[in-house]
This record gives C-alpha cells, sequence and structure tokens, in this order.
C-alpha cells in the first residue's frame, strides 16, 4: 500500500519524486514554486471575480501550467491563445470555450480537465463555493456536474492517491483500496465518482 496522501504537503513530494524517477516527463509532473504572481491573481480578480479562495491559494503555491497529476491536467485547455495558467483561465471562461454555456448555465468556473473532461469550481459566495465538479462529456448524452469533491485540495488529493495506487500495477489495484483513503477527505456522495475514476483509469478489482 502507497503512504497515504494527507496534505498538499504530501501531494508536492510524491509528485517531486515521481519527477526524479520520471526525468524525461519531470516538467510535466513535478509540483514546484513560484506560482500565480500577485499581478496574475490582481488580473484573474478583475475577470474572474468569483474564482474560488481555495483554488487560488494552490494555484499561487505551484506553477500548474502543463502539469498533471495521473490523468488530472492542472491547466484548463488553451484554445489556440493562452500561454499561461492565468490567460488558459481566462481563455477557458470565455466565448472561445465552445462549452462556455454549460459552465456558466451550472454556476461554476472551468479550472482544469480530466481526460478531456472539464474540471469545474463552484462560484466564490455560493453554497457550494470552491466545491469540485466533472462534466463527463463522453459517458452522458447530456453532460451535467458531476461532484467530486469539497475543495480543489482534495481533488489534487485524490487524484494522488489514485495515481500512486494505480502506478505499480493498475490490474492489480484494487477500487476499494483507493476509496478506503480518498473517504477520508471526499463526501460520501462523491464516492461512486471515484470509483468510476479508478475503473477507467484501469483499476481491476
Amino acid at each position: 500500500m502507497p503512504d497515504p496522501i494527507e496534505s498538499l504537503d504530501d501531494v508536492e513530494a510524491y509528485a517531486n519524486r515521481e519527477a526524479m524517477a520520471h526525468p524525461s516527463i519531470a516538467t510535466e509532473i513535478a509540483l514546484r514554486g513560484p506560482g500565480l504572481s500577485d499581478l496574475e491573481v490582481a488580473a484573474l480578480r478583475h475577470a474572474l471575480p468569483r474564482l474560488p479562495r481555495n483554488y487560488l491559494t494552490v494555484a499561487q503555491r505551484w506553477k500548474l501550467d502543463q502539469v498533471s497529476v495521473g490523468l488530472l491536467s492542472l491547466c484548463p485547455p488553451r484554445f489556440g491563445q493562452a500561454s499561461d495558467l492565468a490567460s488558459c483561465l481566462i481563455a477557458a471562461n470565455s466565448a472561445l470555450n465552445p462549452l462556455l454555456k454549460m459552465v456558466k448555465e451550472t454556476s461554476l468556473v472551468e479550472v482544469a480537465s480530466w481526460e478531456g473532461d472539464p474540471i469545474c469550481l463552484g462560484l466564490e459566495r455560493s453554497s457550494r463555493a470552491g466545491h469540485v465538479f466533472r462534466f463527463a462529456l463522453g459517458a452522458d448524452a447530456t453532460p451535467y456536474p458531476r461532484f467530486l469533491a469539497r475543495s480543489f485540495e482534495d481533488l489534487l488529493k485524490g487524484a494522488t492517491e489514485l495515481h500512486a495506487h494505480l502506478m505499480p500495477d493498475p490490474e492489480m489495484a484494487s477500487v476499494e483500496d483507493v476509496i478506503l483513503v480518498v473517504k477520508q477527505y471526499v463526501p460520501k456522495e462523491a464516492l461512486d465518482e471515484w470509483r468510476a475514476l479508478a475503473r477507467v483509469a484501469g483499476a481491476g478489482h
């Protein structure tokens, strides 16, 4: 069993161990600072005033551009225009995004993706501020926001746990071993989503 992921420090340590073990793709794995500058945060607060604070805390800690945790890409699509995290966030929540209507209608903001599926957060000053949702574009005829976690931090911990369990041998990985760990911080209403993610990622039983 991998060591449990209980904090952002654990997420960072795991990512950087993986980067050292895979130097050819280290820049796509490692979680290192600095993240967003004060100037970039100010620009985001102007363009996306209800971007959740718990997300910005993470984005200021690490440079999330072009970095993934397993199947979770920590930067939204570039839409042919953006070059860094701040501009990607602005582009993903603008008319450049063909899915903007779907995201806005559900009072969310897009911040990342899971194998091409939009990962969105509940808007600040709403009843689900900072909560994490995924639109399963390939699975749902009419995509709807599937609840994943209460915060972006918890999403990162869950994605890291999933990767840690699957890396040695996905077919030997147990879905319920992953659930046993992530249920410490993922609400029970979201556990079936994590079971689905684990199976899609290749967990064998």
